[in-house]
Formats: C-alpha cells, structure tokens, sequence
C-alpha cells in the first residue's frame, strides 16, 4: 500500500462524510429533538453501520451485493422507507426537555439502533462500499486480511468525529431551546420534515 493510495482513500472518505447527507442529518435530527447524548449516541450507531460494511467489504460480500441490482435496489427502498417512517413518528415527539439519566440512556440506546439502520442503508454508504472501495483494494496487490479490514474502517472512523461534532452542536441548540416549548415543537416538525425529504429522495434517486 502507498502512502498515495492511502493519504487520497482518507481524503476521500473524509469528504464522504463531511457532505451533507442522510448521515449528518440523521444526527442532527435526533440531537435537536432529544439533546447531546442522544446525538452522539447517533452518531455512534452511524459508525458501528458503516464499520459493517466495512467488513463485509473486506471478506468480499460487498462484492456479491454489487453484482446483484435487485439486491441494492431492496437495499435502497428499505433505507427510504425506514427514513419516512422515523420522520412520520418524530411528528409525535414531544419537544426537547431536561430529561433524567435513565430517560438519557433509554433514548441513546434508540438512536444508537435507529443510527445502525440508517447507515447500513445508507444509499450514499452502500455506493461507496460496493463501488469505490473495491476499486481501490485491487491496488493494495493482495493484501492480509487484517490490513485490508484496517483499510475498509478508515470510513467509519473519518466519520465518527464528524457526526459527534454534528450531534453535539445540535444537542446545544436544543438544550438552549428547551425553555420554549413553540421553538421545541418547531424543530421537531423540521427534523421530521428533512427525514421525509430525504426518503423522497432516495426513492426519487432508485
């Protein structure tokens, strides 16, 4: 491996990540409507899906997916709809509140899940994964298992600190709206609104 091909797939997966997509948004979303913890246990969630298709990637399943356009177009729709359907019930959240730890953990492990599902449906994850990942591991000339998962988990990680930040900028907005439940219930109504958006267009993109 050369430090071209590495220093260019880090520059890659970084403005991956850094663009705004399902990823980012998703952690805003759950950040501005549950507060910090719960953003950043999105963001968490995110990555343990990307790190998924990181390994699945490196053993070569990712390979057989991409070969199958049925297979990715499931996988498109089932991202889509599970978008729609976590932008439909956040109409039903109640607004951001100083909540208690135990209420905290309940809602961070929620987000961790919900990140995971994104993630791992993500349209613009899945893409990079079955598409340009490959290509550039044909120039790693064979490399170990080990090296080649280390390779593959470059994206999750340029991405974790990405969506932390995210969360927790959103989570701060939050907690300084907490005290206005109008301003509370708009940014509900808002995240919900982005989520549906980006199901429109994921099915629009299929």
């Amino acid at each position: 491996m050369t430090l071209t091909v590495l220093s260019s797939f880090v520059l890659t997966a970084f403005l991956l990540n850094l663009s705004p997509g399902p990823s980012i948004l998703y952690v805003m979303s759950r950040s501005v409507v549950n507060g910090r913890a719960a953003g950043v246990f999105a963001a968490l969630g995110l990555a343990s899906g990307s790190a998924m298709w990181a390994l699945l990637t490196a053993i070569g399943v990712s390979a057989l997916i991409a070969s199958s356009r049925p297979a990715f177009v499931t996988l498109q729709i089932a991202g889509a709809a599970y978008l729609l359907y976590l932008g439909i019930t956040g109409l039903r959240d109640q607004p951001f509140t100083v909540t208690t730890d135990k209420a905290a953990r309940v809602s961070g492990l929620r987000s961790y899940l919900q990140g995971f599902v994104v993630e791992a449906t993500n349209p613009k994850t899945v893409t990079f994964f079955l598409a340009l990942v490959p290509q550039v591991i044909v120039t790693l000339h064979h490399p170990g298992l080990p090296v080649l998962i280390g390779f593959c988990l470059i994206v999750p990680l340029t991405a974790l600190p990405i969506d932390v930040t995210v969360g927790v900028t959103g989570g701060t907005l939050a907690t300084k709206l907490a005290a206005r439940p109008r301003a509370g219930r708009a940014l509900n109504y808002l995240s919900s609104a982005v989520l549906i958006g980006l199901a429109s267009l994921v099915l629009f993109d299929v």
